[in-house]
This record gives structure tokens, C-alpha cells and sequence, in this order.
């Protein structure tokens, strides 16, 4: 029970590509001002926020993580 609860708990680093950032930067003006501000600055946010936001965001969690099969 152990090892399963190991691989439900792990998750892949986080890995901003430029072809991702880009597309954030382009999708930001159709975003409310405050995503739009994440979307624009997400490469330079520190590695603790920029992990958080990202864990609490489905729509980027899996933009910047490789899947596991």
C-alpha cells in the first residue's frame, strides 16, 4: 500500500517550454487582467510561487508537466 501511495503522490518537475511560454504570452490579452498578468510573467516568477500557481491551475499543471503511463 506504500509503493501506491508513493505513485499517486508524484509529481513530474515542472518544465516551462519556450513554445508553452509563448503561448501563455499570446493567450494573455483574452484572459481577466490578473491571469493575464500570470500568463505575461510566468518564466520570472520564483520557483515556489510559480509552483504553487501552477499545482492549483489545472489548465497549466498540465501545460508544464510530462505525463506518467
Amino acid at each position: 500500500m506504500h509503493a501506491l501511495d508513493r505513485i499517486l503522490a508524484y509529481r513530474t518537475p515542472l518544465k516551462l517550454l519556450p513554445i508553452v511560454e509563448e503561448f501563455l504570452h499570446d493567450m494573455a490579452p483574452y484572459e481577466s487582467p490578473e491571469r493575464a498578468k500570470q500568463f505575461r510573467n510566468i518564466g520570472r516568477r520564483s520557483r515556489t510561487q510559480f509552483q504553487e500557481d501552477v499545482e492549483q491551475d489545472e489548465s497549466l499543471n498540465f501545460l508544464l508537466r510530462n505525463t506518467v503511463s
